[in-house]
């Protein structure tokens, strides 16, 4: 978060997520985005699910995090640039690790 470049690919992957709620008839308030920004800057540092199923050895869950909402915004016209790239770098990674 302390970082300029990676907090703004945060911030556009929230936007994304925001745009492919919306296209599923899901509202999230831009307000969120900040609260959750302002949330993750106080918290310590964690490994996530899916960072401690990959040093683990253990299939990733790419499909249901990423994969199925992706592409239920899909089939309504979103796109998602920023959470496609991110969907197809988690599924090399975890193709890497079967």
């Amino acid at each position: 978060m302390a970082n300029i470049h990676t907090r703004k690919l945060v911030e556009q992957l929230m936007g994304e997520v925001v745009a492919g709620a919306k296209s599923n008839g899901i509202i999230i308030k831009d307000s969120f985005i900040q609260k959750m920004l302002d949330y993750t800057v106080k918290m310590k540092p964690y490994r996530t699910s899916m960072k401690i199923d990959y040093d683990e050895n253990r299939p990733l869950e790419v499909e249901a995090i990423f994969g199925n909402p992706l592409g239920k915004a899909q089939d309504k016209g979103v796109n998602l640039p920023q959470i496609q790239c991110l969907y197809q770098q988690l599924k090399f990674l975890d193709a890497r690790k079967t």
